[in-house]
């Protein structure tokens, strides 16, 4: 089964970032994909950012890709940084397939948003031309803390142990 997803990306603040536009992926595939799908449409303004930091979501009630000027209005509608009780959209989990969200028995109807595409805040998005970190001859290049954290452990560990 095929989708034709209308996607939107918003900033973290949920301010809509340039226009609406469409991926062709299946439902077969997961969320992840999508975010991976995502970042190659729009490389330039994804260039610095991994696809694992986009928060997918799928709006509750659909809202239409058009006029621009009320893109907006309808992303702060959702609520999407606020309690999750507001919250008007759900969070597509990257391991899962997209037809959980988005089954082959309902068409997906032209002209709205399907996926809102929130990027992270811009203090968690990593230089990726620069590493964090780098460890004499191994010349080790991290993008983020996570990467950073085992090898902190490791040459720890093995400090006291020589």
């Amino acid at each position: 089964m095929s989708l034709l997803l209308i996607c939107l990306i918003v900033t973290d603040t949920c301010n809509p970032s340039g226009l609406p536009f469409l991926i062709r992926i299946t439902g077969d595939e997961l969320g992840g994909d999508l975010a991976k799908a995502v970042k190659s449409k729009a490389p330039n303004k994804l260039r610095n950012i991994a696809a694992f930091y986009l928060r997918l979501w799928k709006p509750i009630q659909f809202f239409p890709s058009s006029p621009r000027r009320e893109l907006a209005n309808h992303v702060q509608g959702l609520h999407l940084n606020g309690p999750e009780s507001e919250c008007k959209a759900v969070e597509l989990d990257y391991t899962a397939p997209l037809h959980e969200f988005y089954p082959s028995d309902t068409p997906l109807p032209f002209g709205v948003v399907h996926v809102v595409v929130q990027l992270p805040p811009v203090q968690q998005v990593p230089n990726p031309g620069r590493p964090l970190l780098s460890f004499g001859q191994d010349n080790v290049k991290m993008n983020n803390v996570q990467e950073l954290n085992p090898y902190i452990l490791q040459s720890t560990v093995s400090s006291f142990s020589s």
